[in-house]
């Protein structure tokens, strides 16, 4: 995932009147707003809830096959014909024994339990823990998701910033070429200060169209991530006049957040998965009792019997042990990669709090030359009305100008993108 916001294009006019925006009356809807639709929109967030509920759900296929287990079971046999015998009965009469009726109805009603089951247990805590994996991954992708939008939307918000100070420049640029274009006319203007005022104009069109086309694009990708329409003007980028940087252990910070636990929870769920496949080695015991009902009462005489068993199945074939140094090894990969995500992790929040501090200097650092560049081109327009200066200049001092308020506008949304890619990066894992 690209983790740094989409950078302002380069900037080519502005007059030095017009630098300072104005606040729109209705502000864009705050970020939280885009976050909270997130959570139901999403196709990320919404896939990974999804594989957490199906690991759910598998856990509870491995716990129903460790539960006991009842069956009910009713045929009819037609039988070509009756099989009988006579046999004495207990008055010293005689009777006969059904042994296969005309019509013989037969119902079994049985119980199964499982008594050892070791390899069906430790598969249920492997499923129940690949479910905590699950959750866990869920986090980090909404983690992650989250910051993803932030970026999305200072990018927008940075692009309606950036599509304000070119409609700006435009404007300057129109009023130039008038200045010039009436100067000429008295001869008090050379020929290229009027070409120079008139490409400057172009240029500035130019800009506006793709200014507008980079904030169409930032307010699809928002829409997109989010499923919330972006509406109302645009908010203030604040920069603060000073802030600290956050002073932390990166190594011991990255433990318990929510991409390493979920790759400590994956490991765990592998190594239980390889006991369970060596225990395939150890006998099963299950007991099952049964009752029939039946109309052949053979020699019995009864309509009513049960029988009641315990059985113990011990296998013992080559399958089963190549699948697990199977699972041993997927163990072992599991682990390893359990290691690697915690020092990627400690590095990615130790570049983060890097990411703030170094924004949060840059960011100061452009709106005091944003200033100074405005102030320089209200200097040159000064020197040109008096006949001193050139359009030259202007034009120069301008085109800084915009480059001074752009990097402003850049350097803030970069800070705001790193404070919450920041809280992103150290969120903890829910237990």
């Amino acid at each position: 995932m690209n983790e740094s916001p989409p950078s302002m294009l380069p900037p080519v006019l502005l007059a030095a009147a017009l630098l300072l925006a104005s606040s729109p009356a209705r502000a864009l809807q705050p970020l939280d707003a885009f976050q909270r639709a997130a959570r139901s929109s999403n196709h990320a967030m919404r896939e990974a809830s999804l594989v957490a509920d199906q690991r759910s759900d598998e856990a509870r296929v491995e716990l129903g096959r460790l539960l006991p287990g009842a069956t009910v079971m009713g045929t009819y046999t037609r039988n070509q014909v009756e099989v009988s015998v006579a046999r004495p009965a207990a008055n010293g009469q005689t009777e006969r024994a059904i042994i296969a009726p005309l019509d013989q109805l037969d119902a079994t009603f049985s119980l199964r339990v499982p008594v050892i089951d070791v390899g069906g247990w430790l598969r249920l805590g492997a499923a129940r823990v690949s479910e905590m994996a699950a959750r866990h991954r869920a986090e980090a992708v909404a983690a992650d998701e989250q910051a993803e939008i932030a970026r999305h939307y200072y990018g927008l918000v940075g692009a309606r910033w950036l599509e304000d100070a070119t409609a700006r420049a435009l404007t300057a640029a129109e009023q130039n070429l008038a200045v010039v274009e009436q100067r000429r006319e008295v001869e008090r203007a050379l020929e290229t200060d009027v070409l120079r005022a008139r490409a400057e104009l172009e240029r500035a069109r130019r800009t506006v169209a793709e200014v507008a086309m980079q904030a169409r694009a930032a307010r699809r990708a928002l829409w997109t991530a989010t499923g919330l329409e972006p509406e109302g003007g645009t908010p203030e980028l604040e920069v603060p006049a000073s802030s600290e940087a956050p002073r932390v252990d990166a190594r011991a910070l990255a433990f318990g957040t929510v991409a390493v636990a979920a790759a400590e929870a994956e490991a765990s769920a592998a190594d239980r998965t390889r006991q369970s496949a060596w225990a395939a080695f150890a006998p099963v015991v299950s007991a099952s009792v049964s009752e029939r009902l039946t109309n052949a009462t053979g020699f019995a005489g009864r309509v009513a019997f049960f029988t009641a068993q315990v059985s113990a199945v011990w296998s013992l074939d080559y399958t089963s042990y190549a699948q697990a140094r199977a699972r041993s090894s997927a163990a072992a990969l599991a682990r390893v990669r359990s290691e690697r995500a915690a020092s990627l992790q400690a590095d990615l929040i130790a570049d983060a709090a890097d990411r703030l501090e170094v924004q949060g200097v840059r960011a100061r650092a452009a709106t005091a030359e944003e200033a100074a560049a405005a102030r320089a081109v209200g200097l040159f327009r000064d020197r040109l009305a008096s006949g001193t200066g050139t359009m030259l200049e202007v034009v120069q001092a301008e085109r800084d100008a915009l480059a001074a308020t752009a990097g402003r506008i850049q350097a803030a949304a970069d800070l705001a993108y790193a404070r919450v890619l920041y809280d992103a990066r150290i969120r903890r894992a829910e237990r």
